[in-house]
């Protein structure tokens, strides 16, 4: 059989977080970044920017309150609109490291997107709209519903784990281990 066609095993990994929460930046540099580089076609990455947020609604009007103020709420919608736009996971998830570890605001949003290669303008259109809103809004809904304790909150195929275990947790997630987990 050609190696092409084979299956390749993936690791499902969740992780809930807040822009401007410095364990959450800390996390996003330090332990994702390095293993997206190296694990990233062995994973099926799912991102939430929503944290410690608060959805309050009334009829049609909600408002969303961040727990480190507008601008974190600002981020997350930058997040929000990175994971909409950039279809491709790994490409959205590396930008969202680099926005977390510059701040999370317009200029990171430029900056890393002359790095990467990706039109920013777009994101940040989406972030300042009703889009990103909405967006923001639904990774609230969908936040609600796992009731983490704080973040970042890590889930690896449906375990949590922790910044200082991250790698071993995934590594230890695959039937087969790929060769990134065996250096």
């Amino acid at each position: 059989m050609d190696t092409d066609m084979t299956a390749v095993e993936k690791v499902n990994v969740k992780i809930y977080y807040e822009t401007l929460c410095p364990y959450c930046i800390n996390f996003f540099v330090y332990y994702l970044q390095p293993e997206i580089v190296s694990l990233h076609k062995y994973l099926n990455i799912r991102l939430y920017p929503y944290g410690n947020a608060e959805t309050k609604e009334e009829g049609d009007h909600y408002e969303i309150t961040c727990q480190h103020g507008e601008s974190e709420c600002y981020g997350n919608k930058l997040h929000a609109c990175a994971i909409d736009i950039i279809k491709n996971v790994t490409k959205s998830t590396l930008y969202n490291c680099c926005l977390m570890g510059n701040q999370s605001d317009d200029n990171a949003a430029t900056e890393c997107g002359v790095q990467m290669k990706i039109d920013a303008d777009p994101i940040k259109e989406c972030a300042k709209s009703d889009k990103g809103n909405q967006l923001l809004k639904d990774y609230g809904e969908k936040s609600m519903y796992v009731g983490y304790p704080g973040v970042p909150f890590i889930l690896v195929d449906g375990k949590t784990s922790s910044a200082d275990v991250f790698k071993k947790d995934i590594c230890e997630a695959f039937i087969e281990p790929p060769p990134p987990c065996k250096t």
